[in-house]
């Protein structure tokens, strides 16, 4: 169910219950009405029937079984109050004694209509429980700041709720109850709008850089337990505003070195110094270069990223950052559309918090790595930079990282590789016993020291080495020589590793290094499990049904050791999932246990020419990577089904199905694998579960889960695959009629990988194939995909400066939905119709070229055709509107 259909039923509902009740008290002026019933009565008949409607409507929908129910109860009691209410009419042409006799026969049935009252309250408050519960819900998702608030909230509102079916009976007394229940209403639109708009900032992966500890960085690395030891460091956490830069050589662990500053209890104690007991905001980005997703790499990126802990840590900031979208949501005047954000209007939502900061006294301190890893122009990166540190921040520090600029991490970690080279291999007791037989044992720590040149990744491995050279009991001579032999560099190393592997081991090694470099997101191992397999057609044999925990730990275990033997290490089994997980449930194990480079050096390395041809030639000549990953995701998928995945921001299924949709090349021969994943949803509900509709553009569809038929082929729409989304569609031509707004809808708005800077580009030749099978753009109820197309468009083209470059696109868009039939006249804001909009937003030879296609299609279906249905759409539309009106103080519940 939608959210503004659920707060429709609700506040239908609560109007239900207050005119019951004037009905029974009234029953002596049936006659007053020329139908034979006074003016609550028809009033209740009416808003009985909207009820009925509305839970008919969501009836249908699945997603919340609680609603669901509460939806089938209304129907049966409403069927029940409108038969009772049919039987207390009086007819026009009786006399007085008729009226008598009717209002006695509604005294008889007082019973009936007090049960009937009962009953709704007991759905009233159950459905108060329900939206209260979903904001609660979404809360944690976002992780914002209103715990408390939710809970006093809820408090109000079952408060409000027991006076009611206490039966109330003074006026004043009701009056207070209903304004606390309407104020109560109102904080929980103002609770929705905040959410809304933080799901705006949101994206998938906001926080996917999983830092890549160094090898030997969980050893103790100082002599003392002081975990800031530069002075400058300290003095600027608890003193200064401004900006900290921290540089250092690829590899010398200034990424570490950063997550542990930015999560340490210490530096949070020096920055309350600093704040003076005002509030301290932290916050956090780390570009990623390697990142599929641009916003990972990008100004809009940081920006969203730092926009969203921000606000979601003082979400009294939302409405001061975004004016015109808060006043126009909480007025009710439309409906808020999460649009996506530009970094103009990012920067403008920055420039307007500081305006706040009178009232609210707060301090920020910003932490960001990799800034040498932002893929754009260095200007860019620049001004953000000079605008966090300008005078209307002037309780702000950033502190920063990147490779070529300022402090130099060399100064920061000398003293700890000095002591992590002695003191490691000093725990190891054949050393020890050397360093005592021998006077004349070398200094292996200063020889190490002195090469290292700050590199602590070098000098892990350096010592990594010895430490094997102790396990094999090597004399001093041959820990000397393996010294002498070790790699002086970082590409050294990797180049040895790669080119000194058995041969038999080779393509499993270059396989596992291909996939890893060319995976969207980080892979589970269990997938490398399933690369593993000989057989071509495993996946398609393989039988859907969850694995034992016994036997992912084992899988687990054989891979760990397999990408150890012929991969050198250069590839690292890690957890990476919720640390609140760590104990190992089934999920955790399935999911959490990902593979990765030991280091982004060696991805950098693995992308150099040279290399890319030695992988080639490793691998067999029709090799198709796409392919391999599609099957080892589908094995996945198979072998999950079942397991409670919970509410995760960012369902692993999901994520795979993702990978599978993004990079399967899907010729022909492929559609079987996906045939056959789509048969494995189908035959399992719970497969379904977590292929729900993307959280990231709520506004543009229902919130509902997909239909099992139709998830793999929602899937390949959203990844822009045409040829087998016309394989599908031909093949079982049905799926498209039972939720074409949503393929619709998933065609217009792709998701982030397939966004330029923050912004979908709409997928023409999709909309094309599922417009050209009948899909109908203009399909009620509910908003339809032409009109949320249209308040998209009108909110990305107002906030985005690079709308400009990416105009044709949307303009190719409208150009298609006109020619298949897309009503020009719909109003979908008011008072804005499609054509004012589309005259507004493109340039005179576009717009010309759009009115032709408007004028093609009217004369393809009859002139006056689109006219004629969009009268008979504009008085759905205005009734709808009435009604929404009539009820909007008590359905502006929660936002919805």
């Amino acid at each position: 169910m939608d959210p503004l259909t659920a707060a429709g039923l609700a506040s239908s509902i609560i109007a239900f219950v207050d005119f019951t009740s004037k009905v029974l008290s009234r029953c002596q002026k049936l006659y007053r009405s020329a139908s034979g019933a006074t003016t609550e009565n028809l009033e209740l008949e009416h808003l009985a029937t909207t009820i009925r409607q509305l839970a008919e409507e969501t009836r249908s929908t699945k997603e919340d079984e609680i609603l669901e129910s509460l939806s089938s109860q209304c129907i049966s009691m409403l069927n029940e109050l409108i038969a009772l209410l049919n039987s207390v009419k009086v007819k026009s042409d009786r006399r007085g004694w008729a009226s008598i006799h009717q209002a006695l026969k509604s005294v008889w049935k007082q019973s009936d209509v007090d049960n009937l009252q009962q009953r709704l309250n007991r759905i009233q408050a159950q459905l108060y429980n329900r939206l209260l519960d979903r904001l609660i819900e979404e809360n944690e998702r976002l992780e914002v700041n209103r715990t408390q608030e939710l809970q006093v909230l809820r408090d109000e509102i079952t408060s409000a709720l027991h006076k009611i079916s206490s039966d109330v009976q003074q006026e004043g007394q009701k009056i207070k109850v209903w304004s606390a229940l309407y104020t109560g209403s109102q904080k929980g639109r103002a609770y929705s709008t905040e959410q809304l708009l933080l799901s705006s900032l949101l994206f998938r992966l906001i926080d996917h850089r999983t830092q890549k500890h160094l090898p030997g960085s969980s050893h103790k690395t100082t002599k003392s337990d002081q975990v800031l030891p530069p002075v400058n460091l300290v003095n600027w956490l608890r003193r200064d505003n401004g900006l900290y830069w921290i540089s250092g050589k690829p590899g010398s662990g200034k990424s570490t070195f950063m997550e542990f500053l930015a999560g340490h209890e210490e530096t949070k104690q020096h920055l309350k110094v600093w704040s003076g007991g005002n509030k301290l905001v932290m916050a956090s980005f780390y570009f990623w270069s390697a990142a599929k997703n641009p916003l990972q790499k990008s100004q809009t990126g940081l920006l969203r990223s730092i926009l969203y802990q921000i606000l979601r840590q003082c979400p009294e900031f939302i409405r001061v950052a975004f004016p015109g979208q808060w006043s126009q949501s909480i007025s009710g005047v439309t409906d808020l559309v999460e649009t996506p954000f530009s970094s103009p209007e990012l920067l403008e939502a920055f420039d307007k918090i500081p305006s706040a900061l009178a009232t609210y006294k707060i301090r920020f301190c910003f932490f960001i790595d990799g800034l040498d890893e932002y893929e754009g122009r260095p200007t860019d990166i620049i001004q953000v930079a000079e605008y966090l540190k300008s005078s209307q921040y002037q309780n702000l520090s950033t502190f920063g990282k990147s490779n070529p600029w300022k402090l130099s991490n060399y100064d920061l970690t000398r003293e700890d590789i000095q002591f992590y080279v002695e003191d490691r291999p000093g725990e190891h007791e054949c050393f020890r016993e050397l360093q005592a037989s021998d006077d004349d044992c070398p200094d292996f720590a200063n020889t190490i020291v002195g090469a290292a040149r700050g590199v602590f990744l070098w000098v892990s491995l350096v010592v990594n080495s010895l430490v094997d050279g102790l396990t094999n009991a090597d004399t001093i001579s041959s820990l000397q020589e393996r010294l002498q032999e070790f790699p002086r560099s970082l590409n050294e190393y990797f180049q040895k590793a790669l080119t000194t592997i058995e041969e038999r081991y080779r393509p499993q090694m270059a396989r596992a290094l291909a996939v890893t470099l060319e995976a969207y997101e980080i892979l589970p191992v269990m997938c490398y499990w399933f690369l593993d397999q000989e057989a071509p057609d495993y996946a398609l044999k393989l039988e859907a049904h969850p694995l034992d925990i016994e036997t992912i730990k084992s899988r687990t275990k054989t891979m760990r050791t397999r990408l150890n033997a012929y991969c050198k290490g250069l590839l690292e089994v890690e957890y990476c999932g919720d640390p609140e997980d760590i104990k190992m449930s089934l999920f955790a194990l399935l999911f959490s246990n990902c593979v990765g480079f030991l280091h982004r050096t060696v991805r950098d390395f693995l992308w150099t020419p040279g290399m890319q041809a030695l992988l080639r030639t490793w691998l067999p000549q029709d090799y198709n990577l796409d392919l391999d990953i599609c099957k080892a995701v589908v094995g996945l998928i198979k072998n999950s089904i079942s397991i409670s995945l919970g509410s995760k921001r960012s369902n692993p299924v999901e994520r795979l199905m993702t990978r599978l949709e993004g990079d399967a090349a899907c010729e022909t021969s492929q559609f079987a694998l996906l045939d056959d994943l789509a048969r494995a949803v189908h035959e399992d509900e719970s497969m379904y579960d977590p292929v729900t509709v993307s959280a990231n553009f709520r506004a543009w569809m229902r919130p509902e889960k997909l239909n099992r038929d139709i998830t793999i082929l929602a899937g390949s729409v959203q990844a822009g695959l045409a040829r087998y989304t016309e394989h599908t569609l031909k093949k079982r031509p049905h799926l498209l009629p039972e939720q074409p707004q949503l393929l619709l809808s998933r065609a217009l708005m792709p998701e982030e990988r397939h966004e330029r800077d923050g912004v979908g580009i709409p997928d023409t030749l999709m909309l094309q194939i599922l417009l050209r099978d009948g899909a109908d753009p203009n399909m009620l109820p509910a908003r339809s995909a032409w009109t949320s197309f249209l308040q998209c468009l009108e909110n990305i083209q107002r906030s985005s400066e690079e709308f400009k470059q990416i105009t044709n696109s949307y303009y190719q868009a409208a150009l298609t939905l006109l020619e298949y039939g897309a009503d020009p006249g719909v109003q979908y804001a008011d008072p804005k119709t499609a054509v004012m909009l589309l005259q507004e937003i493109f340039s005179p030879a576009q717009y010309s070229c759009l009115q032709r296609a408007i004028e093609n299609r009217q004369l393809k279906n009859g002139n006056g055709a689109f006219h004629k249905v969009n009268q008979k759409d504009t008085r759905k539309q205005e009734a709808k509107h009435k009604e929404t009106e009539k009820l909007r103080v008590v359905r502006s519940i929660f936002g919805y």
